[in-house]
């Protein structure tokens, strides 16, 4: 495998989320996830995969399998290990941006399960919310040509 340089770039939403997949290797996943309001990922849990969550714009709300909050801002991050039940959602003013980061030790990638114990089908790549066309969230501020507060 060759390096690869990718963009964290994604499309702005007007409600729900998204998950944009970026380059990855055999052992690491990289997505850039956009929250806006409603926009939530449900109680689930990796087997083999470790996971750190760095938020790079807005704030989430992290919450484990007791429902116990952790708010994480705009440079901070959170560090989900493998087998931990955990779910957030977008909070406090404007979209919530996080790129997630996980790796893997074993042979083969993850199995997800959702809070109940039971398999989750995962979809990559996925928007749950409404694009708002043209529009895309970037780490230097620019959308459209023009700078976001």
């Amino acid at each position: 495998m060759e390096p690869q340089k990718f963009e964290l770039k994604t499309q702005l939403l007007s409600e729900g989320r998204s998950n944009e997949e970026l380059p990855g290797t055999d052992r690491t996943r990289l997505s850039l996830k956009f929250l806006v309001e409603g926009g939530e990922v449900m109680l689930h849990s990796h087997t083999y995969e470790d996971q750190t969550y760095l938020v790079l714009d807005g704030e989430a709300t992290f919450y484990n399998e007791g429902d116990e909050a952790t708010v994480v801002s705009r440079g901070e991050g959170m560090i989900m290990p493998a087998g931990t039940l955990y779910r957030f959602h977008q909070s406090g003013e404007g979209p919530a941006v996080v790129l997630r980061v996980g790796g893997t030790t074993a042979d083969s990638w993850d199995h997800y399960l959702q809070g109940d114990g039971s398999s989750l089908v995962v979809n990559y790549g996925s928007i749950t919310g409404v694009p708002a066309e043209g529009s895309f969230w970037t780490l230097n501020g620019v959308v459209e040509g023009q700078r976001v507060s």
